[in-house]
C-alpha cells in the first residue's frame, strides 16, 4: 500500500515536472519573442547541421593559415563535400579548361578564396538538417536558391565582376536559417512559413511582424558561428534589403545590390500567381542595366542552372515556366523604357 509521505512526494515530483515544462515553454517563446539566436538554437548541435568533423574543415579552411595537407585529409572523411567540391568545379559554368579530378588539383587550380567558398557552401548545404514538416519541399527549396543565386551571380557580373563567387555562394546559402528553424522550432515557424506561401508579402515582412526578427538575421548568427568568411556573413544578412534600404544606405552600386535585387523577385515557392515585372524594372533601373540585355542574359542563366543542378540533386523539369516568366518581365521591363 503506497503511504501518504510516498504520494505526495509522486504529487509533487509530477507539480515540478510541470512546472519545468511551464518554464520551458516560456523560455522558449521568450527567446523567439527576443530574438535570442543563441537560446533559438542552442540545439543546433544535437540536430546537427553541420557535424563536428564539418565543423573542423571549415575552421581549417577560414584559419589565418589553412594548412591544404590538412582540409585534404578532412576532405578524404567527408567524401560528399569532397563530391559536391567536384562537380561544382567541372560544371561548365566554372569555366575550368580541363576536368579537374581531385580536391588536390582543384584547391591548386583555384586558389585559397574560391575553395574556401566552395568548401563553405558545400559544407552547408550537404548538411543542414531535413525537416519533416510539409511545408518544406527540399527540391523546390535549393531550386528557387541556385535559381536565385544564378540570376545574383549574373547581375554582379555586369557591375563587381570580381564579386560574382562570392555573391553566387552567400545567395545560395542565404535561406539556410528555414530549415534548420523548421526543425526545432516548428510550432512557432510553420504558421509563418504557411501565411507567407498564400500571401503577396515577403517572408521577412511576414518573420519581423510575428517575431521583430527574420530568417536573413538568423541565417547571418549561424553563419558567424559555423565561422564562415566575414564578406560571406556581410553579404548573407543582404538578401532581404528592399529597395528603399538599398538606396537609403548607399547600397545600390555594392554588390549586395545584386543580391537583395534578385531575391526581391516572387518565391516559387509561393502559392499564390504574382507579376515578376516590377522586380525587374528593379534591376533595370538600380544597377542601369538595359532590361533588352538582361534578357538575354536569362538564357544564360537557364543554361548555368543545367549545368549545376545535380550538385543538388535537383530535378530537370520544373523551372522551365520560371525563366521563361523571368525572360518576359525584363522583355516588358524594356518595352517600358528601361
Amino acid at each position: 500500500m503506497v503511504g501518504r509521505t510516498d504520494f505526495r512526494r509522486d504529487e509533487e515530483g509530477k507539480d515540478k515536472g510541470m512546472i519545468r515544462d511551464f518554464f520551458n515553454k516560456i523560455g522558449r517563446h521568450a527567446a523567439v519573442a527576443c530574438g535570442n539566436f543563441e537560446r533559438i538554437f542552442e540545439n543546433t548541435e544535437s540536430l546537427s547541421p553541420l557535424p563536428t568533423q564539418t565543423m573542423q574543415l571549415l575552421r581549417e579552411v577560414n584559419s589565418e593559415s589553412p594548412d591544404f595537407d590538412r582540409i585534404d585529409t578532412m576532405l578524404t572523411s567527408t567524401p560528399e563535400i569532397a563530391a559536391y567540391i567536384l562537380r561544382m568545379v567541372n560544371s561548365a559554368a566554372s569555366g575550368v579548361p580541363h576536368e579537374i579530378k581531385n580536391v588536390r588539383h582543384a584547391m591548386a587550380m583555384l586558389g585559397l578564396r574560391r575553395i574556401k567558398q566552395l568548401i563553405t557552401s558545400a559544407s552547408v548545404v550537404t548538411s543542414l538538417p531535413q525537416p519533416s514538416s510539409t511545408l518544406f519541399d527540399r527540391q523546390k527549396f535549393w531550386t528557387d536558391s541556385l535559381v536565385t543565386a544564378l540570376l545574383a551571380r549574373s547581375l554582379t557580373r555586369h557591375t563587381f565582376a570580381e564579386y560574382e563567387e562570392e555573391v553566387f555562394i552567400s545567395t545560395l546559402l542565404s535561406e539556410m536559417a528555414i530549415p534548420v528553424l523548421l526543425v526545432d522550432w516548428e510550432e512557432y515557424y510553420a504558421p509563418v512559413l504557411r501565411e507567407w506561401q498564400e500571401d503577396t508579402r515577403r517572408l521577412w515582412n511576414i518573420e519581423q511582424a510575428y517575431f521583430g526578427w527574420d530568417h536573413s538575421q538568423a541565417a547571418v548568427w549561424l553563419a558567424q558561428q559555423w565561422g564562415f568568411p566575414e564578406e560571406m556573413v556581410s553579404l548573407i544578412g543582404t538578401h532581404t534589403l528592399s529597395v528603399d534600404l538599398l538606396t537609403g544606405h548607399d547600397l545600390d552600386r555594392t554588390p549586395a545590390a545584386s543580391i537583395a535585387l534578385a531575391a526581391g523577385f516572387p518565391s516559387m515557392l509561393k502559392n499564390v500567381k504574382l507579376s515578376l515585372v516590377d522586380s525587374a524594372m528593379n534591376v533595370a533601373y538600380i544597377l542601369g542595366i538595359p532590361a533588352s540585355e538582361l534578357a538575354t542574359d536569362v538564357t544564360r542563366i537557364e543554361e548555368q542552372y543545367e549545368d549545376m543542378r545535380e550538385m543538388l540533386g535537383l530535378p530537370k523539369q520544373g523551372t522551365d515556366q520560371r525563366f521563361r516568366e523571368l525572360r518576359e518581365a525584363f522583355e516588358e521591363a524594356g518595352e517600358r523604357g528601361l
